[in-house]
Order: C-alpha cells, then structure tokens, then sequence
C-alpha cells in the first residue's frame, strides 16, 4: 500500500515533532535533576537526552513497522 506525498509529510510532520518534544522534555527533566539533586554535574542532562533521543527512535522505528 503506497502512502500519497501528503499523507507521507503530514506522517512525517508528526513524527519531527513528537521527536523534538521527547528529545527537550527528557533534556528539560535532566537539567532539573542536575541543578536540584546532583550539585550542577553534566551528566544527568546527557542521560536526559539520550532517553529522549532513544524514545523517539523507538517511536519511529514502530511507526515505520506498523505501516509498511
């Protein structure tokens, strides 16, 4: 089943923004953690953005399964 070129944007529109919103929460949440629990350390907010990161490409690559 082929998607049209409007259904495909609109799919992938969906897809970039619920993206970026994981990836900036889970970063938000880390700098929280860093600046409230763990005295300024770097390392929650990378933790932070790879559990972003890793959330949206776990969205995508399932989003990709259920439709091809």
């Amino acid at each position: 089943m082929s998607l049209s070129q409007e259904q495909a944007g609109k799919r992938m529109d969906k897809l970039i923004t619920s993206s970026i919103t994981q990836v900036g929460t889970s970063l938000a949440w880390g700098l929280v953690a860093s600046l409230i629990f763990f005295k300024r350390k770097s390392w929650p907010v990378i933790v932070g953005g790879g559990f972003g990161v890793g959330a949206a490409f776990a969205d995508i690559s399932n989003e990709a399964n259920l439709n091809s």
